[in-house]
């Protein structure tokens, strides 16, 4: 039989997604930030749902705006 130990499903969500919560957790955290980082230097590769909660400023890439803008909203800057 096939035993699994953990499973997460990310799914694309009818409206968008929550913008700067890459992870799905609920949460926009440092974690968060990490991520997109990750993506940008390539040592990672996002699935949809990431590519698009990182992708703060909807412009299709993944860069260091998107990290402030991230870094912003959990410190409450509005833009």
């Amino acid at each position: 039989g096939v035993e699994i130990d953990y499973l997460k499903l990310l799914f694309k969500p009818q409206e968008g997604c929550n913008k700067g919560d890459v992870n799905h957790d609920g949460i926009v955290n440092v974690i968060d930030i990490v991520n997109i980082v990750n993506f940008i230097f390539e040592t990672a590769v996002p699935v949809y749902y990431q590519e698009c909660a990182s992708d703060m400023n909807s412009d299709e890439i993944l860069n260091v705006l998107d990290v402030v803008l991230v870094v912003d909203l959990i410190f409450g800057v509005s833009n």
